[in-house]
């Protein structure tokens, strides 16, 4: 992670190389095999400064940090996201935190919709209802579709990402619905498998 905890795509494409050479020299996969995942790599670190780019045309900063997922955080027009995570998960993220963004800042019908989600997580008698938890989930669920639709419109993702996105997207929500069946307060986005 860069110092100033803000996207530098040469870092991140150094941080790539030495993946592949590391690959390669401790004989986890050939050259040929290195080079492909090196070009992906390389491809989803273009795309996620191009989604980094489009962020900032809309006026939400974006930084690294070292917590897990990520976080939007309406407010401060931020958007928040691991540093230690690959840049596929990093660009998917990403996407994600801005399809929240996207709920909070689009049509007023989202705001009732999901008024017993995010917006009441301080208050600790309403976040321990199913309402607030299925809410929450639906919202979730929201959120990696409007994220899926920001990747197609900023050429971050072509249809043939798909799988990958809904993989991480299946991985994530995932959380959610164990949380959401379990009843208990939200406490972290670990995967409890």
């Amino acid at each position: 992670m860069s110092k100033d905890r803000h996207f530098n795509q040469r870092v991140w494409t150094d941080r790539a190389t030495r993946r592949r050479e590391n690959a390669i020299h401790l004989g986890r996969d050939s050259e040929s095999i290195a080079t492909l995942k090196w070009l992906e790599e390389i491809r989803f670190i273009e795309s996620l400064g191009r989604t980094i780019a489009w962020c900032t045309s809309q006026g939400i900063a974006v930084e690294f940090t070292k917590r897990e997922g990520g976080l939007w955080e309406d407010g401060q027009r931020r958007i928040s996201i691991t540093a230690s995570a690959r840049p596929l998960t990093q660009l998917c993220i990403l996407l994600h935190e801005i399809g929240h963004y996207v709920i909070d800042t689009s049509h007023p019908k989202y705001a009732n919709r999901y008024s017993m989600g995010w917006a009441v997580c301080d208050d600790n008698r309403l976040k321990r209802t199913d309402k607030h938890r299925l809410t929450v989930l639906e919202e979730e669920y929201e959120a990696w579709f409007k994220g899926w639709g920001i990747a197609l419109m900023v050429g971050a993702l072509t249809e043939f990402d798909r799988d990958k996105y809904d993989d991480m997207k299946v991985q994530y929500l995932k959380t959610y619905v164990k949380w959401a069946a379990r009843g208990e307060g939200y406490t972290r986005y670990t995967n409890d498998t």
